[in-house]
């Protein structure tokens, strides 16, 4: 078949024989999709588009490929490659095909892409007849799945690349599954020529093709692809296979991301050495090794880092820019993150333990509230200055808020990133500067967070980033008396002690501390429902979560079915380490909160509450700080593992009679972070969550956060309230200013 410039177009399908990475016995292209397998569509789509001339490359073990071809095509060429050394050498073996069609194009289709139709086929072609050396067609970059995308700039495709960021190997596989190229035929085989050795396994890629057509100055256009073009993009189980695939190479390309050095500490703009070289190990939970080696700061870099604040506090720009101006830096802080997500989730595993997906959903929650906070910064320009009525013409007040100053930001180990942008976000957004101090259980991502900002523009000692121990770093920080604000999040025992530290300076302080929060569940709930959020609200991130709704009262009609099935349910929960595919549980943060874990299940043991699941080292892992989930039942009220707060995976249940008892024993506690009510009375519910003495309250469900949302307790479990504008208000000052424009007072001189 020739085009309109009496060319010859030479399809050229791929088709990988091996099926091992679907788990499947067939080959993905000859998976079916309606009447006809993969790559019967695109030989369809090929005839239909009038290309006489194909050939087919066969990967490695592609003999039930050749067998349906002989069948189906038996004009169609074939040739081997018998090792899968990259999209490229595939092409490649197929040279004679292509150095036989002299000039020409050359049509590179992949033979899993549900892109192949012939309307797609005949844009493609007509791309190259107008011109272009190279045409791409696939989706736009903005379209979400797992496939590649064509990144484009005033119309010239500028590069293939994945929407969740991939290597160039994992590039090329997605782009397989998603696009089709097409190519001038001496511009691809000059192109192949230039990509060369491009790795150390002697890899080629096709996506390197656009980038090499680039440089040369080859026009490159790209073809996007409407959604009535593609075959089986809404087939439900090929979606759910490429995402498959793309979550496992996603999870081993994460699992291999190495680890930085960490041997600095953040101090007005730059990376410095502790003034005494001090180091501290921070271990991986999961196997007990050694992660990485820590600079450990002392109360002599506490100084520096607070001075440094102070000084871009009281003489630099940054409290001075406007909210927009400022918005733009945290926006480039919340893209840095997005950039890196991957690797900092990598790190949260690491360092804290948590499976996987749970690290993935904390990174994306903490870019989510660098830009909610850019969006707070920018409205404050609106209503930077508000007036006040007076009943006094000869007066005229207005309200301004100023940032408060200088910030000690302390964060505990649980969600280490997460919560360091829940106090670094506001605080940059209302003009403050920071000094910031992880825990040393997890002080990794904190630092790569100061790595981001600095690369994002934040200008010189407005953050500064300090790691270290508790009594030589987080004591001197938050007595320090530069320092204006102290912003806590952790134990009671620590809060009490900065609140005692803050008092001889009259500092702001926010504390965020700990809970005990109750789950009342109806008899009329859902069984299934009531399972799934009472495992989310104590289970998820190993139930070391503030907020863990840990006691759990049932009316008593439900309690037992209720019982039976989260006992079932928990022990189904795999555990393990936190790349494994699965994990829903990894391991505790250290062995300090391993003990202190299983000391109170003993105690609750001795008290006379009824341990009736879990509680005990799993005895298939013999390194790290593992634990089988634990469900204590007919817990005591006066029982500590119903009254103190245990951090880890532990979950205790009493059965109630009536709505009041529920409330009275709901309320019964020291603490008053967090409560939730379930039931389909939805009046019930409304009653009974304006009832809870907690500053959270869910119903019918548990744990879900959002940064809009206030965040903060009643009672023990702290002062002040984080995210939200009120989070934001947290680090504003309310200034009055009032003008005098009336007659002399004459109240002393007459």
């Amino acid at each position: 078949m020739s085009d309109n410039n009496g060319w010859p177009t030479l399809a050229v399908i791929l088709a990988a024989g091996q099926g091992k990475r679907m788990g499947s016995p067939l080959p993905k292209v000859l998976h079916r999709v309606a009447d006809k397998p993969l790559l019967g569509h695109v030989l369809a789509a090929v005839e239909a588009a009038c290309i006489e001339e194909r050939a087919v490359v066969l990967g490695a073990g592609g003999e039930q490929v050749a067998g349906y071809l002989q069948q189906a095509a038996p004009n169609t060429q074939l040739f081997t490659q018998h090792e899968q050394l990259g999209t490229a050498h595939a092409l490649l073996a197929a040279r004679p095909a292509l150095a036989a069609l002299e000039n020409g194009y050359v049509l590179v289709l992949f033979g899993d892409s549900p892109l192949i139709t012939a309307q797609t086929l005949h844009r493609l072609r007509r791309a190259l007849i107008d011109g272009a050396a190279v045409a791409v067609a696939g989706f736009h970059t903005q379209q979400p799945g797992p496939y590649g995308r064509l990144l484009v700039e005033h119309g010239r495709l500028l590069a293939i690349r994945e929407a969740k960021d991939a290597s160039p190997q994992e590039l090329d596989i997605n782009f397989c599954n998603g696009g089709v190229m097409g190519l001038r035929a001496d511009t691809c085989l000059q192109l192949l020529d230039r990509i060369g050795n491009r790795n150390a396994q002697g890899e080629y890629y096709l996506t390197d093709v656009v980038a090499l057509a680039n440089d040369a100055g080859l026009p490159v256009t790209a073809v996007e692809v409407d959604e009535i073009d593609v075959l089986g993009v809404n087939d439900p189980a090929q979606l759910q296979a490429a995402e498959r695939l793309y979550q496992q190479r996603r999870r081993r390309r994460i699992k291999e991301c190495p680890v930085g050095d960490y041997q600095r500490l953040y101090i007005g703009g730059q990376w410095v050495a502790p003034t005494h070289r001090g180091v501290f190990d921070t271990l991986d939970p999961s196997d007990e090794s050694v992660l990485a080696r820590v600079a450990a700061a002392t109360f002599e870099d506490v100084d520096r880092a607070v001075e440094a604040a102070r000084s871009a506090f009281d003489e630099g720009d940054w409290p001075r820019w406007t909210g927009t101006q400022r918005a733009v830096v945290l926006r480039r802080i919340a893209e840095g993150i997005r950039a890196r997500q991957d690797e900092l989730a990598a790190i949260e595993v690491r360092d804290n333990g948590k499976p996987l997906p749970e690290a993935l959903w904390d990174i994306a929650d903490t870019a989510g509230c660098f830009d909610f906070y850019a969006g707070l910064a920018e409205q404050s320009d609106q209503h930077s200055e508000q007036d006040i009525d007076l009943p006094d013409a000869r007066f005229a007040s207005s309200v301004v808020k100023e940032p408060v100053g200088v910030v000690a930001a302390i964060i505990p180990w649980n969600f280490p990133m997460l919560m360091a942008s829940w106090k670094v976000a506001p605080a940059l957004a209302a003009g403050c500067t920071l000094v910031l101090k992880p825990s040393e259980l997890t002080p990794l991502t904190a630092l790569e967070l100061a790595d981001i900002a600095d690369k994002a523009g934040l200008p010189a000692g407005v953050l500064n980033v300090i790691t270290g121990m508790g009594r030589e770093a987080g004591a001197p920080l938050a007595k320090h008396p530069y320092v204006d604000k102290v912003a806590f999040t952790g134990s009671v025992p620590t809060g009490r002690t900065i609140m005692q530290a803050a008092a001889n300076d009259i500092k702001n302080i926010s504390l965020e501390l700990g809970g005990k929060s109750p789950f009342v569940i109806f008899a009329d709930s859902d069984l299934d429902a009531a399972v799934e959020w009472i495992l989310f609200g104590i289970f998820w991130n190993q139930g070391q979560v503030c907020s863990a709704t840990s006691r759990v009262l049932v009316e008593r009609a439900l309690y037992p079915a209720l019982l039976e099935r989260l006992i079932a349910a928990t022990e189904q929960i795999q555990i393990g380490q936190g790349f494994e595919e699965g994990v829903k549980l990894g391991p505790l943060v250290s062995q300090g909160q391993l003990d202190k874990v299983l000391a109170a299940i003993a105690a609750g043991q001795e008290e006379g509450a009824r341990l009736v699941s879990g509680g005990v080292r799993p005895r298939e892992l013999e390194k790290g700080y593992y634990l089988t989930p634990a469900i204590f039942a007919d817990v005591p009220e006066d029982s500590s593992v119903w009254r103190e707060e245990i951090f880890g995976p532990v979950v205790c249940l009493r059965p109630f009679d009536t709505e009041a008892e529920a409330i009275r024993q709901a309320n019964d506690s020291p603490f008053g972070l967090a409560a939730a009510v379930m039931s389909r009375d939805i009046p019930r519910c409304e009653r009974v969550a304006r009832r809870f003495r907690a500053g959270i309250v869910w119903v019918n469900c548990s744990q879900p956060t959002f940064v809009e949302a206030p965040w903060g307790g009643y009672k023990q479990s702290g002062i002040g309230r984080e995210l939200g504008e009120w989070g934001y208000n947290s680090y504003l000052e309310t200034k009055q200013i009032t003008r005098y424009n009336g007659e002399p007072w004459g109240w002393y001189l007459k």
